[in-house]
């Protein structure tokens, strides 16, 4: 292998990891921009509950769920074709997190409506299954602070499980904020200045 040769097997080396960090900094802002409107929408709907205005959830949860997941699509596809590399540890965020949020589709809307629970547990199964995804994430970007709030969503599960009604809504937005908004900026920021971090 001449000089010439490695120079542009270096440069391919190189794009490719200018690449992977754009992707990976394209996902902590999916975290963020999923997590803020969470936020508010867990606050509207401890609002509602305030002033007794149940029979709305439904309608608002269905609100979240599908502007979540118009935001996770054009996050995911803000590059559409004009990418054509592409990542395992990308490709396979992305399915995790499809995956994860069938689940957490089926938990809401389809389990509930079966009477296979009651609604409000469906709050507590859909934190572990999101436990689970947040938890892959960091596993696949090997980075140990993200691992820990996947396990910060198991934590708050469980508190949801035991504690009555006006604490779990003061657990969720905690929750939505230390595990999934804050490690979205930590992940945007790490992977946009190039700095590999492993804490």
């Amino acid at each position: 292998m001449d000089a010439q040769q490695l120079e542009q097997e270096i440069s391919i080396i190189k794009e490719m990891i200018d690449k992977t960090r754009k992707k990976t900094a394209d996902s902590g802002h999916m975290l963020i921009y999923m997590g803020i409107f969470s936020i508010v929408m867990t606050v509207v709907i401890s609002v509602m509950g305030i002033y007794q205005l149940d029979r709305y959830f439904m309608p608002v949860i269905i609100a979240m769920a599908l502007v979540n997941a118009f935001i996770g699509y054009r996050i995911a596809s803000k590059n559409g074709g004009k990418e054509t590399a592409n990542t395992y540890s990308k490709t396979l965020f992305m399915h995790v997190w499809m995956m994860c949020g069938f689940a957490a589709v089926l938990i809401v809307f389809l389990f509930p409506f079966l009477n296979l629970y009651p609604f409000h547990v469906a709050a507590v199964l859909t934190f572990l299954v999101l436990g689970i995804a947040v938890f892959i994430t960091g596993s696949l970007f090997e980075l140990k602070y993200i691992q820990w709030a996947g396990l910060l969503w198991w934590i708050g599960a469980v508190l949801m499980a035991i504690l009555p009604w006006p604490i779990t809504i003061v657990i969720m937005a905690a929750v939505i904020l230390f595990g999934w908004i804050v490690p979205g900026f930590l992940l945007n920021k790490q992977y946009k200045s190039g700095v590999s971090n492993e804490s």
